[in-house]
């Protein structure tokens, strides 16, 4: 016989499986033609730190259903692991830190040796199980994973196997302060609550959660603590960091093999975690709730169509499953929130918004644009009752303002390594909260707030008090002059090597451009400006691992030489932007590197903050993204177009027929509609020179 594990997860309708042994093949296109599910790879991002979560969830879904796996597995599940120690409900993508959420694993033993429960694994450490390579598929709404148990399945009488299902009340990292959990002794369900620690914040959040079977005939239940079994002591209440939960074991696992879990969660209530499931899964549908998942994905993927002639499936993969990860959060909680009553949505999981913020948000305002005004709406609702606008938000908490003094600091990099607070990266801090003043600017502009224009076009001009002219730097045989340097309060100068904050020093380049028509005549002007961004990139000092770098690929512009941004682009994708499990430059922050491969893709680069899309010629023949609000389709189409990309020079432009001398376009074109078309060769031409992108 074959042993399956059937697991749906619920709330917002999202469901996983997982087969032991047995291994799901894909379904079969339904059609012919076009069909984007061919083109998306959960697992992309899923080794090497990437930390995306491939398993199954539904478009900024609560629930997020996966195997989850031994070492780095802040996604839940990595690729390069090998081993499974349950399957969790709750996760988060792509992110750095510890590891988020993966509350409340469910594990399945399909017997205990020689039928003694005391025989059984119950810590995660001794339960864990390797899986079969290459059995893992996804696609979304859906995961299933064949696994490696000590047992001969296939040549198994099924009234001879007594499957065991454990809960267990911990979370992904072990943060558990305290939690309880009962199964029902007449139903098996499993109902619990357990309090933990997020990822980053100082704090916890409280999570629920509620399983039940389906038609599954029971032999006893009972709750474990540590490696002891304790039949029919169907509760159990723990606090610390202890392990444990409760089991139920059934006489069988069915006539057809099967056990179906069906399990909620709920930040508020069990009460509202039962009903979660109840309503939103009331037939154990699995088939059914696949499809219903794979509908709602390709709804958010249809208002995107290509003219893909002639490039390669990796390519189109890229692209693709960049769109798929960047709508995986952040989490839409409506409905979920326990810290105040309110009728505005409310989402979650915003890994973190000083990531996000750098290519995330842009695509989804382009590709779902309701989507994204409910985000704005629940930030302005954090405010309304939180007090501030968060940089990051997750398990119902907040990083603050960068104008409050944080928990989380680090040792000053100057001299004084003692120092603590608000004194620390203050090169970063200074050139960050210019170009967020900036930002204001253009908000109190056009709201007719000109004493607030006045104030914060000011407070822009800031990063210039920390630019030093005569400083000069030296790297592999190269010298340039005119650097950032940290300031006492005497305004007194202090050194700090500027390659301290790069990649070969701290991992991360810490860097925001601003104001670069002021950058670049700092700089000596736009020759010396391209020869020094020029050898940004080719030193490797630029990390494209971190959001940072994203702008820089295309800050070409800004000195007239368009061009010289769409080789960089190609020069990184698909070389470090590819379809291999660890074909992400780093971890994926919850979509943010799949959000610089599509938007350099479609050849349209937003710069962050302001009404600016730098132009670049698209790695297809043609781009139609249809506004799902005004209805209206923006087409950005190659003329000549050579997918061999040996001619992308930009020879011309037009805009709805039209000369377009500009190398950027507003967002009207989105909303508005139109079409750009980008006349190619096989040299760089002056277009692009003449109107640089916008420097104020």
């Amino acid at each position: 016989m074959r042993l399956h594990i059937l697991t749906t997860w619920l709330l917002r309708a999202t469901a996983l499986h997982c087969l032991s042994p047995a291994v799901v093949e894909q379904e079969e296109n339904a059609s012919s033609g076009f069909d984007v599910f061919s083109y998306i790879d959960p697992f992309i991002g899923t080794s090497d730190g990437g930390h995306s979560f491939p398993g199954a969830t539904l478009p900024f879904g609560m629930a997020k259903g996966v195997a989850d796996t031994d070492g780095a597995n802040q996604g839940g599940f990595a690729s390069d692991a090998r081993s499974v120690t349950g399957f969790s409900h709750t996760h988060d993508s792509g992110t750095g830190g510890p590891g988020s959420m993966g509350s409340f694993p469910i594990f399945v033993h399909p017997s205990c040796p020689d039928d003694n429960l005391t025989s059984c694994a119950w810590l995660k450490s001794d339960r864990v199980v390797g899986w079969t390579q290459r059995s893992p598929k996804a696609q979304p709404g859906f995961f299933s994973i064949s696994l490696r148990m000590a047992f001969s399945f296939l040549d198994a009488a099924p009234e001879s196997l007594n499957p065991v299902v454990l809960v267990d009340i911990n979370g992904l990292h072990n943060s558990r302060h305290n939690g309880t959990t009962s199964v029902n002794p007449r139903t098996g369900q499993f109902t619990g609550t357990g309090t933990f620690e997020p990822s980053y914040e100082i704090g916890t959040y409280t999570i629920h959660f509620c399983a039940d079977f389906k038609r599954t005939e029971l032999r006893d239940t009972g709750s474990w603590i540590d490696n002891e079994a304790r039949p029919g002591q169907n509760t159990v209440s723990l606090k610390g960091k202890g392990s444990g939960g409760t089991f139920t074991r059934f006489k069988s696992p069915g006539a057809d093999g099967t056990i179906t879990v069906r399990v909620g969660v709920s930040f508020m209530s069990i009460t509202q975690a039962c009903s979660n499931a109840e309503t939103e899964q009331p037939d154990f549908d699995f088939e059914g709730t696949v499809a219903a998942a794979k509908t709602a994905w390709k709804e958010k993927m249809d208002v995107v169509s290509l003219d893909a002639t002639g490039v390669s499936t990796a390519l189109q993969t890229v692209f693709w499953c960049g769109i798929y990860r960047t709508m995986i959060s952040p989490q839409d909680y409506t409905g979920e929130n326990p810290l105040w009553e309110s009728d505005e949505p409310y989402y979650d999981s915003f890994y973190c918004i000083w990531d996000s913020f750098r290519g995330i948000h842009q695509l989804i305002t382009l590709l779902d644009p309701l989507s994204q005004s409910r985000m704005i709406r629940s930030l302005v609702d954090i405010y309304r009752y939180g007090g501030f606008l968060p940089d990051c938000r997750m398990s119902l908490m907040s990083w603050q303002s960068a104008e409050l003094e944080h928990p989380w600091i680090h040792p000053n990099p100057d001299a004084n390594t003692t120092t603590r607070g608000l004194r620390t990266r203050s090169i970063s801090r200074t050139v960050g909260y210019a170009y967020n003043d900036f930002c204001i600017t253009q908000m109190a502009k056009r709201m007719g707030h000109d004493k607030d224009y006045k104030k914060y076009m000011q407070r822009a001009t800031n990063w210039k008090n920390v630019f030093k002219p005569n400083q000069t730097s030296s790297f592999r045989g190269a010298t340039f002059t005119g650097f950032l340097q940290p300031r006492n309060a005497d305004r007194a100068w202090t050194r700090q090597d500027p390659m301290f904050c790069g990649p070969y020093l701290r991992g991360k380049l810490l860097a925001l451009y601003i104001d670069m028509g002021g950058l670049i005549a700092a700089l000596g002007g736009r020759s010396k400006f391209v020869s020094r961004l020029s050898f940004f990139h080719d030193s490797g000092l630029l990390n494209m691992g971190n959001e940072q770098a994203f702008l820089p690929v295309f800050l070409f512009h800004y000195a007239g030489r368009p061009t010289l941004s769409t080789e960089r682009a190609h020069s990184y994708i698909p070389r470090l932007f590819n379809t291999t499990i660890g074909g992400i430059p780093g971890n994926d922050d919850s979509g943010a590197m799949g959000s610089f491969a599509v938007l350099s893709m479609i050849g349209l680069f937003p710069v962050h903050g302001q009404d600016v899309y730098l132009i670049s010629p698209p790695f297809f023949r043609e781009v139609n993204i249809r506004n799902k609000i005004t209805g209206n389709r923006a087409t950005i189409r190659n003329i000549n177009f050579d997918p061999t990309y040996k001619s992308v020079y930009v020879q011309k432009v037009t805009r709805d027929g039209k000369p377009w001398t500009k190398n950027w376009v507003g967002h009207d074109f989105f909303t508005d509609g139109g079409t750009l078309e980008i006349t190619l060769g096989s040299k760089e031409s002056n277009w692009g020179y003449k109107d640089p992108g916008p420097t104020s």
